[in-house]
Parts: structure tokens; C-alpha cells; sequence
């Protein structure tokens, strides 16, 4: 939903920005959707949850930054495919550490995003090789 809402807007905002004012604007076009969702949740924050919010909106805008630099200094299609095979990891963190068995719509999802994205000439080419000539 935040990708829906959020990217058209801040591509165009923070084209040509550097990493720190891409993370900025990310987080501060995020914030009414945050809002939003807290005003309709609210719960009072213990120290521990506050700790985990901040742990999780630091290592957030890490991941932005990186992910900005890195598309600023490679093709898109030299980057994309393992910025989007961390979906698979993250499922696999959820299985073995929460014991979240993703649903039908979950794996078909991934595979949706990840398939595409798939070598598959080199793969294909790469078999053909390996194949024993007669």
C-alpha cells in the first residue's frame, strides 16, 4: 500500500537528490499514512516497543539510502533483482524464526516479482553448455 501511495510522489520530489534528502522525503511522505493507521490502532507504547520502532524506522531509511546509492551508481536492471529477491529471505526469516507459513497469495506474489526478473538467457545458456555433446 506504502509503494502505491508514496513512490509516484517521491520520485518526482527527490529526483536528483542525494541519499539523506531521498530518506527525508520517503519518511515524511510515509508520515499520514502512519498517522492514519496509529490513530486507528493506538496502543500505549511501552520502552521495548519504542526501542523496536526506532531500531525498525533507523534500519528502514538505511535500506533507502542504500538502495539509492546503489541505483544511482549501477543499471536498474543490475540491481533489481537482488533488491527484490529479498522478499524470498524474508519469508524464509518469517518461516524459520516466527513460524509464518506464507499463504497461496503470498508465494504467488514473489514468484510474480521474482520470475520476471530471472537471467534467463544466461541460465538457459549456461545449461546448454553444461549439457554432455554426443
Amino acid at each position: 500500500m506504502y509503494n502505491c501511495l508514496v513512490q509516484p510522489y517521491r520520485e518526482k520530489i527527490t529526483n536528483g537528490a542525494n541519499c539523506c534528502q531521498h530518506a527525508f522525503w520517503t519518511s515524511l511522505l510515509s508520515l499520514p499514512i502512519s498517522g492514519c493507521l496509529a490513530i486507528f490502532h493506538w496502543v500505549p507504547l511501552s520502552t521495548t516497543n519504542l526501542l523496536f520502532i526506532l531500531a525498525s524506522a533507523t534500519l528502514v531509511l538505511t535500506y533507502n539510502g542504500l538502495a539509492v546509492a546503489s541505483y544511482q551508481r549501477a543499471p536498474a536492471n543490475s540491481i533489481a533483482l537482488a533488491e527484490n529477491s529479498g522478499l524470498v529471505f524474508v519469508t524464509l526469516f518469517g518461516v524459520t524464526l516466527f513460524n509464518e507459513v506464507p499463504d497461496f497469495f503470498t508465494i504467488l506474489g514473489i514468484l510474480m516479482i521474482i520470475l520476471p526478473l530471472l537471467p534467463w538467457k544466461m541460465l538457459l545458456q549456461v545449461n546448454r553448455l553444461n549439457q554432455p555433446s554426443e
